[in-house]
């Protein structure tokens, strides 16, 4: 789980059982948290364990790592609007 550094009330986190075989369902989400209820936003759209968000300086990025080739690899998505914002 790591904070947004420009929006002070969001963090991102993977949700679902992060160490387990590589074709397992694990995305990652924003959550707000300075509200009534939280919100949570789902960024990545596959589900093959996305794990790991670290999210740039600027706020505008997320790297992540990521099983869905079959592989442990780095990726980079919109840390606003996720895969569909690249």
């Amino acid at each position: 789980m790591v904070w947004d550094p420009k929006r002070k009330c969001v963090i991102y986190t993977s949700l679902g059982p992060t160490f387990a075989s590589e074709d397992t369902s694990v995305d990652i989400y924003s959550v707000e948290v300075d509200v009534d209820e939280p919100r949570f936003t789902q960024l990545t759209i596959d589900g093959l364990r996305n794990i790991f968000p670290a999210v740039s300086p600027d706020g505008k990025w997320l790297a992540f790592r990521s099983g869905r080739t079959g592989h442990k690899n780095l990726y980079i998505m919109n840390a606003i609007e996720g895969e569909k914002g690249v």
